[in-house]
């Protein structure tokens, strides 16, 4: 046998008696830098720390306590089984796995348990390069401010895409906070999914589902049927898509009750600039619209909406039911022809709506515009009133017990009512109490001012031979100024 082949057998005999050294301090660097990156975070509402860890040849173990602040101060003890031995790799090459074991951090509490209140195993693959875990947990009923009947979920990271995916479903979930408000839940399920290749992770898509929520306080008690939450984010090219739908059901509210209460919306055509200005600074964003609508226009962006529903007794003064869909946006065409207009984004509007609600949302909100009227010492419509200046003028069709209308609008020169062109001066029934509710005449119209490059639209905005002193007058009562 030759000197060269002793050496190359000699080298692999040590690199395969060296590899589970190899692999228990990459185990060991790995769990302190998961440990770091958990608690990195200075918002997170758990803590993790380690409180030892013994190093092995082929299996290492370890400890750690895992403390929820905002749970009462909620504690778990978890112990840690971490193997590192190539020579059971197996057809999956699974290099590492660490099995955990969590317990109450109370000594007293935890001897009184059977079996652990988590269970996990952590799995690293250098056939599909990612790390799995999977967990559960068994029914706990601890004496701090957390139970639960069952937890079940998993956890996957790809490294080399830096994508996390998480799923979660629970039974019969007990939580209290340190203000002492305890929150309950039948059944909880969930899904989430985020980029972490960034300095803060990036949230792409978010499922949540709950079933018998109830939130009780001191003064009140709020039950909630069932609750869904989606988020997801999408990109096409340089632009990104940002969905919403919210889904809640029979909600007690203090005023009443709500049978349903949902949206389904997106913001589609935005820029990823446009998006992290909106995450850093919340609804504060809003104060700079003007200029977030500005950068936007070149790309078209848009609002749909696919649903937005209410239903039920909201103010204890009979059920109201109203659906809306339809979307809004604008045209890069005719914004960049009146750019320079102040407010120029209203002119390259589109909007499409259809609406649709019940005789009693019609007459509560009528009761609240009469009742604004009133108060401003203008002499106020009836409600009766009020509807029927609204059906005589086509801007609203009643449909059996429910009343529905379709909004079209291209721009400020362009705005129909049911395929209508809608006219201030349909409404001057509604604006004179005592004159009669009638639709004006044909021939009245008031050019508005055309769009930068387009020809002049006229639509029927003023009765005939009114001034513009009195057209002003009505604009001011409508809420148009």
């Amino acid at each position: 046998m030759s000197r060269t082949l002793l050496k190359l057998l000699a080298i692999s005999l040590l690199a395969f008696v060296a590899a589970p050294v190899v692999l228990g301090q990459l185990a060991y660097s790995s769990f302190n830098a998961f440990t770091d990156g958990f608690n990195q975070d200075a918002d997170r509402t758990a803590v993790l720390e380690t409180l030892a860890f013994e190093r092995g040849y082929l299996r290492s173990t370890a400890r750690s306590r895992l403390t929820l602040p905002d749970v009462s101060g909620e504690g778990f003890t978890i112990d840690h089984e971490i193997s590192h031995n190539p020579f059971s790799i197996g057809s999956d090459l699974v290099v590492s796995r660490v099995s955990s074991r969590a317990w109450p951090a109370d000594e007293n509490e935890r001897a009184s348990l059977e079996a652990p209140v988590a269970e996990s195993e952590l799995i690293y693959s250098l056939k599909t390069n990612k790390v799995s875990i999977e967990f559960s947990a068994p029914a706990y009923a601890g004496k701090g401010a957390a139970a639960w009947t069952s937890i079940s979920g998993s956890y996957e990271f790809d490294p080399a895409t830096n994508l996390n995916r998480l799923s979660l479903e629970a039974k019969e979930i007990r939580l209290a906070g340190e203000d002492g408000v305890p929150m309950e839940l039948a059944r909880l399920s969930g899904s989430t999914r985020y980029d972490t290749s960034g300095d803060d992770p990036e949230f792409l898509q978010f499922d949540f589902q709950a079933e018998g929520v109830a939130i009780e306080t001191p003064l009140s008690r709020q039950d909630i049927g069932a609750l869904s939450v989606a988020i997801e984010q999408s990109e096409h090219g340089q632009l990104v898509d940002y969905a919403v739908a919210f889904d809640a059901k029979n909600v007690d509210v203090p005023t009443g009750s709500v049978d349903r209460f949902a949206f389904d919306l997106s913001f589609e055509n935005l820029t990823p600039e446009v998006v992290q200005q909106v995450r850093d600074q919340g609804p504060q964003a809003l104060e700079s619209m003007s200029e977030i609508v500005s950068s936007l226009a070149e790309h078209g962006p848009k609002l749909v909406v696919r649903e937005l529903n209410l239903a039920g007794d909201v103010a204890g003064q009979g059920r109201v039911d109203f659906e809306v869909s339809g979307q809004i946006g604008i045209d890069p065409k005719r914004y960049e022809a009146v750019a320079e207009i102040p407010n120029g984004f209203a002119h390259a509007l589109d909007l499409r709506a259809d609406i649709s609600v019940n005789e009693g949302f019609i007459q509560s909100a009528f009761a609240a515009a009469r009742d604004k009227l009133a108060a401003q010492g203008m002499a106020a419509p009836s409600v009766g009133q009020l509807q029927d200046t609204l059906l005589n003028a086509g801007l609203l069709v009643r449909d059996g017990s429910r009343f529905r209308t379709a909004i079209a609008m291209s721009g400020l020169n362009s705005i129909e009512f049911n395929d209508r062109p809608f006219n201030p001066a349909m409404l001057a029934g509604m604006m004179r109490p005592g004159r009669p509710a009638t639709a004006p005449r044909s021939d009245a119209s008031v050019p508005l001012p055309p769009e930068r490059g387009a020809p002049v639209v006229s639509r029927s905005f003023s009765r005939a031979g009114s001034s513009n002193a009195e057209l002003e007058e009505m604009r001011r009562q409508m809420g148009l100024h």
